[in-house]
């Protein structure tokens, strides 16, 4: 058994809280989109399905990085590094909302990292196309500006063109250090 002294305790320690943290936030994450989907009334089953596929895919992806933390192997690329958030939205929609929480990695070491990112993206394509939903006159952050007390930001979509069906990405940037901070996903059905 091991001991409070024992380093490995500390740092198991650290990982089941970042677990905790990461199943709570992806819990939230599904009751925020099921109540969504009751103030629109919505009788669509795909939407509702793919709100539930999606939390259990985001758990099991989770468990799977602890599981893998803990016995010292090494995490999918970017794992720890990078956000990642979808909304469905229908063709033909023209506002939409994207809620994200910038991962505390982004900031630095306590000590000698940023205190506060400014939140940017290229735009949003889809398959590699050319931008097809561009900053300020389709997009912004709110808040644009995200601490390590307050991570979270959402990607508010407006006045968005008649898209076609498919899913448009883009990468959201810490604009200080130029790091992806998030891949958010903008699925048209």
């Amino acid at each position: 058994m091991k001991g409070r002294d024992d380093p490995s305790f500390s740092r198991s320690f650290r990982h089941w809280l970042a677990l905790q943290e990461s199943v709570l936030n992806r819990v939230a994450d599904y009751f925020e989109n099921v109540g969504e989907l009751t103030a629109e009334n919505s009788l669509e089953p795909k939407r509702w399905v793919d709100g539930y596929a999606q939390l259990w895919s985001g758990l099991i992806g989770d468990v799977g990085d602890w599981l893998e933390r803990e016995a010292d192997t090494s995490l999918r690329p970017t794992a720890e590094w990078i956000a990642r958030a979808r909304a469905s939205i229908s063709r033909g929609q023209r506002t939409a909302s994207v809620g994200f929480e910038v991962p505390l990695e982004a900031f630095g070491q306590d000590d000698n990292g940023v205190k506060e990112i400014t939140l940017v993206s290229d735009g949003f394509s889809r398959g590699g196309d050319q931008v097809a939903i561009a900053l300020n006159d389709r997009f912004r952050f709110v808040p644009e500006q995200v601490t390590r007390d307050r991570r979270r930001s959402e990607l508010k979509f407006f006045n968005l063109p008649l898209l076609q069906k498919g899913i448009y990405s883009g990468m959201v940037c810490a604009e200080e250090t130029d790091l992806p901070v998030a891949l958010v996903e903008l699925q048209v059905v």
